[in-house]
């Protein structure tokens, strides 16, 4: 029988990552102690319930040639909330922009913007013709302590935690066969109990060399996983902020290390924000998430206090324009 702690298991252990094996719902099966019948049932179970946003491959994009960057719209602290949603629609339909939100403060419009490396300056500039007469700050990291968006549901399953270094590899010709695979594997993939047979067969490619090729997407840190990502508030994770403490670059490291370690955080990094005049209060930036906005407060507290900083500055999501995985190789 399917009971709800089960299921969080087994949604947890997916998030994670399907094994790159011959029958990976078999392999995963024998971890669980159940039937690769059972997994399969919970998984289409969620992807129906919209708990699942997608099933696929989640991929590197610096691994794969391409830069991402976070951005916010300097606009004036009273700009009306309908000037930022105009805004924000200029930019909605670009498929190089993954994440766009208004976001409580000032800046109010923060959105990702991620390309090929060779585009990206001109990808920048298309952007901010768009958005005139409001310049844009842009905010690469300089340093990724953490990058990992798996929401522990069960106490059962481990998450530990992978330095963002492990998917630092030295660089490999990307062959028409890997291009082909991300094109394939960045989309919703629809899960069989031979799920990697049945892809391979749509890439004309046999079992064996679609497996090898996926294992070396892992290996050189081209794939992070292939995997199920969540929508995480259907998923019990119903608040989240992006928290900013002021920091100095030498400070930073130690600092984000600390944060890195809870599980409440997905992601971390350092931003220089030297260039954006005082406009975002600092450069060490975390998503923090928990069940609830009261959780979310302690937890906040607590994390600041274990990694020995003040409160950080909040900016909290009111409004999501857009969020999607993004898109590699579409162009070429």
């Amino acid at each position: 029988m399917m009971t709800p702690e089960f299921s969080k298991r087994v949604l947890t252990e997916l998030q994670k990552g399907l094994p790159l094996t011959e029958f990976p719902f078999d392999t995963l099966a024998e971890i669980l102690d159940c039937a690769p019948s059972d997994i399969l049932e919970v998984l289409n179970t969620a992807i129906a319930d919209k708990v699942v946003r997608r099933f696929g491959g989640i991929f590197e994009s610096s691994a794969l040639n391409y830069r991402s960057t976070l951005a916010a719209v300097n606009t004036p602290v009273d700009t009306p909330v309908a000037v930022i949603d105009a805004l924000a629609q200029k930019i909605q339909s670009d498929s190089g922009v993954t994440h766009s939100y208004r976001r409580s403060g000032t800046p109010a419009l923060w959105f990702t913007l991620t390309e090929e490396s060779a585009r990206f300056a001109q990808h920048q500039a298309r952007i901010e013709s768009l958005l005139t007469p409001y310049s844009v700050f842009w905010l690469p990291a300089t340093e990724k302590y953490k990058v990992q968006s798996i929401f522990q549901l069960s106490a059962q399953s481990e998450v530990s935690r992978l330095d963002p270094r492990h998917f630092e590899r030295a660089p490999i010709e990307i062959n028409d066969t890997l291009r082909a695979i991300v094109r394939k594997l960045q989309y919703h993939v629809h899960p069989t109990l031979d799920v990697y047979g049945d892809i391979a067969l749509s890439l004309n490619l046999s079992k064996a060399e679609f497996l090898s090729s996926l294992q070396l997407l892992k290996s050189t840190g081209m794939m992070r996983r292939f995997a199920a990502v969540l929508y995480h508030r259907a998923a019990g994770v119903r608040a989240n902020v992006m928290a900013v403490w002021a920091v100095s670059a030498s400070e930073a490291g130690e600092y984000g290390r600390r944060l890195a370690e809870s599980s409440a955080v997905s992601h971390c990094y350092y931003r220089d924000v030297l260039h954006c005049g005082g406009a975002i209060p600092g450069g060490l930036f975390a998503m923090v998430h928990a069940a609830s906005p009261e959780d979310l407060q302690q937890v906040i507290r607590t994390l600041s206090e274990q990694a020995q900083l003040p409160l950080p500055y909040l900016y909290h999501s009111e409004h999501e324009y857009k969020k999607s995985s993004p898109v590699f190789f579409e162009s070429e």
